[in-house]
């Protein structure tokens, strides 16, 4: 397991992840309203609009704090289209380009990643991506339905369990652990495997995206502690929830690059025939230059 690293680490540095991983964050520092917002409005289509936003919330809350969820709030406020048909529709146009461009830099950054050679221009193309991110996005509204609705019925089978032997707390909690963090690890898992202009198969994927989400649940941890030490929501105001929102985005961009590293190498040694083939044409290539 060493060699995923050590080897992902070193192609991390070579690939210039890190200013690909810093132009995403400020990207996505911006898309996290419209992002969060259409999320919240695919989910709230089965469960309704507040109870989705409420989770949403909850979820940023229990990263970067109180301050910092509450300048989300606004962001997902701010982001709600108004009444009227023009500015509807000029909402609309903005919310598709602000929250699909984000997974497009993504797209961008993995086709660097694994060499994959940029298509040809032209406007099909350009819409199909666009279209593709988009899905994307009203994909994870689906996943946070899919999320609030496994939470529900492991807490009422916690309850049952509970009246029944006298204990349950504990085992609610190792639940609601293992069915998040597989719905991230698929999350993850899904963007390696349909984004790059590569073809590659859910085994190819499945370790890195088992090491992002790890990486992801450790970083929760460390950034919840390094924000509760420093402060920094009130010691800066609101410029401190902006600041803690992107040092929460650039540590989870920085760990899902080193990720794709790491499904890269996985695949050169480990993975279906067509992706070996291209992480090892791709290997040869970077020793060559």
């Amino acid at each position: 397991m060493w060699f995923l690293f050590r080897e992902g680490v070193q192609e991390f540095f070579a690939d210039n992840a890190l200013s690909r991983g810093a132009a995403i964050s400020f990207y996505a520092m911006t898309a996290m309203g419209p992002v969060f917002y259409i999320c919240a409005t695919v989910a709230g289509i089965f469960l309704g609009n507040r109870e989705a936003t409420t989770h949403l919330i909850y979820e940023v809350r229990r990263v970067v704090g109180h301050d910092t969820a509450a300048t989300m709030e606004a962001a997902i406020q701010a982001s709600k289209l108004q009444g009227g048909f023009w500015p509807t529709l000029f909402g609309v146009i903005v919310l598709v380009l602000t929250a699909g461009g984000v997974f497009v830099e993504v797209q961008s950054a993995l086709n660097a990643i694994w060499k994959a050679p940029e298509p040809p221009f032209s406007y099909w193309r350009m819409i199909k991506t666009w279209a593709q991110s988009i899905a994307l996005v009203a994909g994870l509204g689906v996943l946070l339905c899919c999320s609030l609705i496994i939470n529900a019925a492991v807490g009422a089978f916690g309850h049952y369990f509970h009246n029944l032997f006298g204990i349950g707390g504990g085992i609610v909690w190792l639940l609601n652990f293992a069915v998040s963090t597989s719905l991230i690890c698929f999350l993850f898992a899904a963007i390696y495997r349909l984004l790059p202009n590569r073809a590659l198969q859910w085994g190819d994927v499945i370790t890195g995206a088992v090491v992002t989400t790890g990486l992801i649940l450790i970083g929760e941890y460390l950034i919840a502690f390094y924000l509760a030490e420093t402060a920094l929501a009130h010691r800066y105001g609101s410029a401190g929830g902006a600041m803690a929102i992107l040092i929460w985005l650039y540590y989870s961009v920085q760990v899902f690059l080193l990720g794709a590293e790491i499904t890269k190498v996985w695949s050169r040694r480990h993975g279906s025939p067509a992706a070996r083939a291209i992480a090892a044409a791709r290997y040869r290539l970077d020793k060559a230059l």
